[in-house]
């Protein structure tokens, strides 16, 4: 990684490519499996000035490790193909720095533009595709009827907007809920009702379109009925809050948390696995050189597909039979993110980390290390992400204690808002008592309490103990754990 890092500001255009030349002459003695852990950022790399070099190693890994290869880089063409959002953003940026008068030459040597990116990366996938006809023709099957009949319901998609944007008025926690709706909000809630109600959704979907356009862009609009938009940033919440309960009721009385594999995706049922390795099982065991272990191929898929409401949004997850008798289960997670690049490349980050702590004697003893499950990008939108049957989140410990008592579990954000909003309205009251000068809140340095961030800081502390101690209980999670364990 080190190598890679200076790599990435040697600088070509003036024959100081010191770190270049030396790999120049000794880069072919490398065995291959080296760079397998940094197969996302030799791709990233080739739209930076180090793209030749990076595309040579990556020629390297073709012949040896395709699969590795393939899953991401895949999704980097898709991301810069012509038309697509990433590149009419890039194009954009491009001409715009033109137009300003900038040079494209960075001060380590050229950047390669979209379309040499592209054509770089297209290369390295055709001599993939040349060398491993067969093996590509499965993967392009399994990622085809994983990205087209795995994917949620429109209601499922519209719900996790609706908790997507629950959470970004919570976020709002300084603002008094009878403020106005702030504009970016509403510029947004605009954008949002275009999105999840598109031409192709009405194509596709035309009885949810039927169901809920018109109810949703007249409460959540406001070019349509500016009437009824709420005018509060409270009853904006509370409109989010009625939609979320009315699509959360919708999907449990009309879905099922188990799907048949038969049912959805007969193509997947019948395949015959004879060159797929389990996605992402080199990177996440850590399985680089060819004496550490031999790759586990798939053997079949479980027929029984769990359905999985997770942070406010659904996802399938899928379980693979692997060669050597193990299960292993990925959710199948979509949205609205370019890639999962990013989160490939934090995962190398903690596995360095693991590798520091099992250097450390004491950590090594209590086996302490960071979670890095195995993520594959199958599309843009859509990512493999390794999952345990036995994961739980402390989030959905707590949803199940408010199912069990019958409490909302929003209850917490919004008593923070309404003590923290009542405090803050109370206090700025109390200003123009302590300034009888009759000059503005604030004006002699101090008063106004928008400009003193420890006071905000001590409204908030009060209201999240008052919380703690009346609405969230401190055993929750033992609560959780002596109802599961058959032990107890």
């Amino acid at each position: 990684s080190k190598f890679l890092l200076w790599l990435s500001f040697d600088d070509a255009t003036s024959g100081a490519d010191v770190v270049g030349r030396v790999f120049d002459k000794y880069g072919e003695r490398i065995p291959s499996h080296v760079w397998l852990p940094y197969v996302s950022h030799l791709i990233c790399s080739l739209q930076r000035p180090e793209a030749m070099r990076a595309k040579g190693l990556l020629y390297q890994l073709v012949q040896a490790y395709p699969q590795c290869v393939y899953y991401t880089l895949r999704t980097f063409l898709l991301d810069r193909r012509e038309g697509s959002t990433l590149s009419r953003h890039q194009r954009a940026s491009r001409s715009q720095h033109n137009q300003q008068g900038g040079m494209m030459n960075s001060p380590v040597g050229h950047i390669p533009t979209v379309s040499e990116a592209f054509a770089s990366g297209k290369q390295v996938m055709e001599v993939l595709r040349s060398e491993w006809a067969l093996m590509i023709h499965e993967l392009e099957t399994f990622i085809h009827e994983i990205g087209t009949k795995f994917v949620p319901t429109p209601e499922e998609r519209l719900l996790s907007v609706v908790h997507a944007l629950l959470t970004r008025c919570y976020k709002y926690s300084s603002t008094p809920l009878t403020a106005d709706v702030p504009e970016n909000l509403k510029k947004e809630l605009q954008q949002i009702c275009k999105a999840c109600f598109s031409e192709d959704t009405m194509t596709k979907h035309r009885s949810f379109v039927d169901e809920y356009k018109d109810a949703f862009w007249r409460d959540l609009n406001y070019e349509v009925e500016p009437s009824s938009f709420p005018s509060t940033l409270g009853g904006v919440t509370q409109s989010l809050k009625s939609w979320k309960n009315r699509l959360e009721n919708s999907i449990a009385r009309r879905g099922c948390s188990v799907l048949k594999l038969e049912v959805q995706s007969p193509a997947l049922q019948h395949m015959v696995f004879e060159n797929i390795e389990i996605p992402g099982y080199r990177q996440s065991r850590r399985i680089f050189a060819p004496n550490k272990g031999e790759p586990v191929y798939v053997e079949g898929i479980v027929s029984d597909m769990e359905v999985l409401q997770r942070y406010g949004s659904s996802h399938r997850r899928i379980t693979l039979l692997g060669s050597n008798g193990e299960k292993f289960s990925f959710l199948i997670q979509s949205g609205l993110s370019p890639s999962a690049s990013g989160e490939v490349r934090v995962m190398s980050l903690l596995h360095a980390f693991n590798d520091a702590l099992q250097n450390d004697c004491e950590t090594k003893r209590r086996g302490a290390k960071f979670f890095t499950p195995s993520i594959v990008s199958l599309w843009p939108q859509i990512t493999l992400v390794e999952d345990d049957v036995s994961f739980v989140s402390y989030m959905e410990v707590y949803e199940w204690f408010c199912t069990r008592f019958g409490r909302e579990p929003d209850l917490p954000v919004i008593k923070f808002k309404e003590l923290v909003s009542a405090a803050m309205a109370a206090a700025n009251q109390a200003t123009p008592e302590k300034n009888p000068s009759g000059s503005a809140p604030g004006a002699s340095g101090g008063n106004d309490i928008g400009n003193n961030p420890q006071v905000i800081l001590e409204i908030r502390y009060r209201a999240l103990s008052e919380i703690c101690s009346q609405y969230v209980s401190d055993s929750i999670f033992a609560q959780y754990m002596y109802k599961i364990l058959p032990n107890c």
